[in-house]
């Protein structure tokens, strides 16, 4: 569909609709009662001129006349009648009504025209239902044939899975990888066509993922309804039957709508997008659509999808052809290819080892697409197999690693994306997303973590290159680029930097240069092989709609889409830095560069510039990806005004800008980060349109929903790096604020004139300014952790007495990170550093859960003794060793018991339980280190257990000490298992008094605390600092919540909460109402006083009797009737709602 602008002042829209034979011009149009009939006859032909033929017209003509089933005529009636003559145009009207009044009379006003020549393609009558409008949809069905299929999707919320795994037979022996991967592939799906439906495969008209069968129910009565009443017209009885199945059909569509949209809040997260949405709300007020693409060719519109998914797959595979318009690379490319890179068979090395079942459980539990590949297979039905068929998957893909790859995992469905702001009749507007099959996606997880902690265990990446790596984020660059701004300003230097930017990169791809890369790292065997054999024969299939392109090759570039590609890309851009001179600084996100120089003299920064811009020519030379030079930006950061110098990239000059857009920040020349606010205040302002479209519908409008809104799509845009934007201006900062307060009124229902100051407490939101220091503190724990971060480094070697104290919002990042520390108590030392390597890969453990499977609460004491001998049975030769932990209040202590020996150790207040049980395990395996024999670790701790059993990522520094300890020990020395407390297990008793006793001790072992404990910390001296600010306002202002938390009011209706919510912030129409009506206060007409909510709640007489259960309520809470009592959090707000209702007071609250 393309859109028309129209030359008319008539209320109209137009555009071309493309079907299969024939271009349509489709065009709606109102006609309002109150245009005079001349002057709309002129409009009328105005717009005929402006429409391309063959059109329809679709009007709300508000005209009468027998031509079209009126039973009276109308002057324009009479007119439009002439007026469709004397133009040839045809009318499809058959003489059925179009509208329907509410008093229950059928009128005729909708019209649809339609030029003769296609007039009689097609046929035309109103729809039996109203859908909750005064006018029928109007149906016109074309003659005109043209592919309506969709893709078929598996229906996995209807699966059968006992059934899928009961006929699921997966092959035991292989003979070839593409036999291997066809076999498996034939069996799941085999099992899937009998026990998980699909789709029709036809484009359904209501497609809503919301409608449910009692909706079709409902639907089909309120319809038979008013079938009835239109064979006995007049009928009163059948028509209030028919409102009162109409109603009913409006209620459960509205509970459909609401409960689709409770289960869509549960999986929004920070990272989900306001498109995404936007899209799932659409979804729910109207049926959703299937999206075409029409492209524009040589001034040619294609608009078959078979002709459009060629143009793009052959777009996609000359962008992937391999061919450079850099001549030197060509030819280094030449000479390079002869000699091909070759892995030897390496089974010795770790890397190479066939995966274990705990590589497998983690893939697959980390997986949450559901699209599947060309295979049709999701990832629901491997998370779904039983242990069997698990270990059936693990033997096969052992076997393909050690053998060889499928044919079939070589070739991928591309889906165009329409790139953000480009032309979408423009093959180079999309970017192709490559659908793989998932079980070849399963196993690329499992390798591209090998591979990533056979990278860091290297050292191979550049240490200032943040992406794709564990506990490195877009923040990293950012931080250090704002650090060296920063004190280059406060030094009255400058800093000059130059913003990469690189065409084509993922597309680009030089695949035998990656190779040589990976082998000069010294890797050989499976692992190599896979990605080597991963990377040859590629080829692509477009898709769009439920149409697929021929198959076309890809010979060079990574599949965006794939697991492996992000790290095999930074494998080859890795080096793009390493020959800059030293006085050049530099970070990389992925394919996002920049470098920077600082210094008093622009002459010398420029010529270290422009060396650096050299020596990335010569390694663009060498391995093919190429810069943009019109799109490369370079920025002067000072205070003083001078020409820029010039800069040459590719034998082009660089242009210097006044801001520019770097990882999703505004840089403005003097770091001020006011552009920067403005397009944040921007977006988030077109978010906070979405929450009013949610405000607005009762399926989403209660503050639960509209809070979670909130915090997932705006609150996470104003987290982004706001630790570093928190130095800008009061006047800036105060427009974020703003956001907030405009989220929270709408959240709560709030009147503009309420208190901005209670704002935050009401709704529980932190103050935003708080909140930038809190995410200050946690980003400098998680960089602090991470041993050869650069920005570690950098603030290590800060010095609090080389800028001014006085002025914080004037010190570089380093040094609010120091003051963030230092305010929260805790030095960099106390932070502890785990292995990046560890975050990939951990050697499996023996560790055990065999008394897990039956819940504590289903076997007695007696039972569970035996339970428990009966599984030390099965260790007798191996000694018992119990531990445990124990919290009570500031105190937090561990315990080691064996009959031969114990340990006691009493831990840091701040430590959690977690911490105390995992610490007691690492003291015995230590103690365990020294002596001879076998052990058995008995522990009541089942999250340590669970953590230790799956312990990658690793970001508690206990698990990376453990695994260590373990490790170092003779294979099989030492097992940890599960069992229950408090059932009377003489071990585990006497670790538990141990543990209780371990309070007492007079020395605390001052230990590191773990990520969580230190988050812990920091929030609840954040949460602290935020009730200080609260208790130093007036207490009119804070005695509805004293103590800063949750208030839930989820057992209310939206409107009961805005009421509820009002009343208690002291702020609702009847107090505050004269501020929008300009007009005198109200007062009440009973008492000739100033209308007040004590006089309303407590004085009125009218009211005494209502008031009853008020007075009731006070009593019950032994609290004095007062107003503040009445509107405290736990007086029940029911109580005041039926208060209100009986006096009829809810509306003017």
């Amino acid at each position: 569909i393309l859109p028309i602008d129209l030359n008319t002042t008539l209320e109209a829209i137009a555009a071309k609709l493309f079907l299969s034979q024939i271009t349509i011009t489709i065009c709606t149009l109102y006609i309002p009662s109150d245009i005079t009939v001349p002057v709309l006859i002129k409009k009328l032909d105005e717009l005929l001129s402006n429409l391309p033929k063959p059109f329809i017209i679709l009007s709300d003509a508000n005209a009468h006349h027998p031509s079209w089933g009126s039973t009276r005529t109308d002057s324009r009636g009479n007119h439009m009648c002439k007026w469709l003559t004397d133009n040839n145009l045809v009318l499809l009207n058959t003489g059925e009504p179009t509208h329907i009044s509410p008093a229950g009379t059928y009128s005729h006003i909708d019209l649809t025209i339609a030029t003769p020549d296609i007039a009689p393609l097609f046929t035309w009558h109103p729809h039996h239902d109203l859908y909750n409008s005064d006018h029928f949809p109007i149906i016109i069905k074309s003659s005109i044939q043209f592919p309506m299929k969709t893709t078929p999707r598996w229906k996995l919320s209807d699966a059968n899975w006992e059934g899928f795994r009961e006929n699921l037979k997966l092959p035991n022996t292989f003979l070839s990888p593409t036999q291997a991967c066809g076999t498996v592939v034939d069996s799941i799906v085999k099992a899937a066509t009998m026990h998980i439906p699909q789709t029709k495969g036809y484009t359904s008209f209501r497609s809503s993922g919301w409608w449910t069968p009692k909706c079709s129910a409902a639907k089909r009565t309120k319809n038979r309804a008013l079938t009835q009443y239109k064979h006995h017209l007049g009928n009163i009885s059948l028509w209030i039957a028919y409102k009162k199945a109409r109603a009913i059909f409006r209620r459960t569509v509205l509970e459909a709508q609401r409960t689709s949209w409770t289960n869509y809040l549960s999986t929004i997260t920070t990272r989900t997008s306001s498109a995404e949405i936007w899209r799932k709300v659409r979804s729910i007020k109207r049926p959703t659509a299937t999206n075409t693409i029409i492209l524009k060719e040589n001034n040619k519109v294609i608009a078959d999808p078979v002709a459009v998914a060629n143009s793009l797959a052959i777009h996609f595979s000359r962008k992937s052809n391999g061919s450079s318009t850099d001549l030197i690379f060509s030819t280094h490319r030449n000479e390079r290819e002869l000699t091909p890179v070759i892995f030897p068979p390496d089974n010795g090395v770790w890397y190479n080892r066939p995966f274990e079942k705990s590589e497998l459980d983690r893939a697959l539990s980390t997986s949450k697409s559901k699209c599947p590949g060309p295979d049709n297979i999701p990832f629901a039905f491997l998370q779904q197999l039983s242990s069997e068929q698990t270990a059936s998957m693990l033997a096969f893909f052992n076997y393909i690693y050690s053998t060889g790859f499928p044919h079939q995992w070589r070739e991928a469905i591309v889906i165009p994306i329409l790139k953000t702001g480009k032309t979408a009749t423009v093959t180079s507007s999309y970017r192709p997303i490559a659908l793989t099959n998932c079980v070849c996606k399963t196993m690329e997880k499992m390798i591209n973590w090998r591979l990533q902690a056979f990278l860091e265990q290297s050292a191979f990446f550049d240490p200032c290159q943040s992406g794709f790596r564990a506990g490195h984020s877009t923040l990293d660059g950012l931080a250090r680029l704002e650090h060296s701004i920063k004190d280059s300003l406060l030094l009255n230097n400058m800093c000059l930097a130059v913003f990469l930017d690189i065409s084509q990169a993922f597309d680009t791809v030089w695949h035998h240069g990656l190779l040589y890369k990976l082998h000069a790292l010294g890797l050989n065997g499976n692992l190599p092989l896979f990605i080597q054999q991963f990377l040859q024969l590629r080829r692509i299939n477009v898709r769009v709609s439920s149409t697929t392109s021929s198959s076309y090759p890809l010979h060079s570039g990574v599949p965006q889409g794939s697991v492996l590609s992000p790290t095999l890309f930074t494998v080859l851009i890795n080096d793009l830095f390493a020959q800059l001179p030293s006085a050049v600084s530099h970070s990389l996100y992925a394919d996002d560069g920049v470098l920077w120089v600082t210094g008093h003299s622009l002459t010398e920064m420029n010529n270290s510039m422009q060396l650096a811009l050299s020596t990335i020519e010569d390694w663009s030379h060498s391995w093919g990806l190429q810069m943009a030079p019109a799109k490369t930006k370079a920025m002067l950061f000072t205070r003083k005004h001078l020409l820029y110098p010039t800069l040459r990239l590719n034998g082009e000059n660089i242009n210097f800008v006044a801001t520019t857009t770097f990882l999703g920040m505004v840089l403005d020349r003097r770091l001020t980060w006011g552009q920067h606010i403005a397009s944040l205040q921007a977006r988030c302002s077109s978010d906070l349109r979405l929450m009013f479209v949610l405000a607005a519908n009762k399926w989403g409008a209660d503050s639960e929903s509209l809070s979670r809104i909130y915090i997932a799509l705006i609150r996470s845009k104003l987290d982004y790096a706001s630790f570093l934007y928190s130095t800008a201006a009061p006047s800036h900062l105060i427009k974020l604020d703003r956001i907030q307060y405009a989220a929270i009124r709408l959240i709560l229902g709030l009147l503009k004139c309420t208190p901005t100051c209670t704002l935050e407490a009401a709704a529980n939101l932190m103050p935003l300014k708080i909140r930038r220091e809190l995410l200050l503190a946690r980003y400098t724990h998680r960089i602090q952790s991470i041993e050869h971060h650069p920005l570690r480094l950098l603030a290590l070697a800060y010095s609090p007495t080389l800028f001014p104290a006085n002025s914080p919002h004037l010190l570089p990042i380093t040094g609010r990170m120091y003051n963030a520390l230092n305010s929260i108590q805790i030095s960099s030392k106390d932070i502890p550093v785990i292995p990046m390597s560890k975050k990939y890969y951990a050697p499996n453990l023996q560790v055990k859960s065999t008394l897990s499977a039956t819940r504590k609460d289903n076997l007695s004491a007696q039972q569970w003794h035996q339970a428990f001998h009966d599984l030390k049975s099965s260790y007798e030769d191996r000694v018992p060793v119990y531990t445990d932990g124990s919290v009570q209040g500031n105190r937090c202590g561990c315990a080691v018991w064996n009959s031969n020996f114990a340990i006691k150790v009493r831990l840091p207040p701040e430590a959690s339980i977690l911490t105390a049980e995992m610490y007691g395990i690492y003291c015995a395996i230590k103690f365990l280190a020294c002596l001879e024999g076998k052990y058995i670790i008995f522990t009541d701790s089942l999250s340590s257990i669970t953590i230790l059993r799956h312990p990658v990522p690793i970001t508690n520094y206990l698990t990376s000490w453990i695994v260590d300890a373990i490790a170092d020990q003779p294979n099989g020395k030492i097992v940890l298992e599960w069992i229950p407390s408090h059932v009377g297990i003489a071990g585990n008793e006497a670790a538990d008094t141990l543990a209780q006793e371990a309070l007492q001790l007079g020395n605390v072992t001052n230990i590191q605390l773990p990520t969580n404990d230190f988050q812990r910390k920091v929030k609840k001296f954040y949460q602290d600092k935020w009730q200080t600010n609260w208790n130093t306002l007036p207490m009119h202002q804070t005695s509805f919540k004293p103590l800063l938390g949750k208030t839930s009011y989820s057992s209310l209706s939206r409107q009961e909460q805005v009421t509820i919510t009002r009343l208690r912030l002291q702020t609702c129409k009847v107090t505050h109402g004269h501020y929008f009506t300009k007009t005198a206060r109200a007062s009440c007409t009973a008492c000739d006083c100033t209308m007040t909510l004590h006089h309303l709640l407590l004085e009125c007489p009218i009211h005494k009797a209502a008031r009853a259960p008020l007075l009731e309520a006070c009593t019950a809470m032994n609290r004095p009737v007062k107003l503040t009592t009445l509107l405290s959090t736990e007086f029940p707000p029911e109580t005041l709602i039926k208060y209100l209702n009986k006096t009829k007071l809810i509306s003017k609250i």
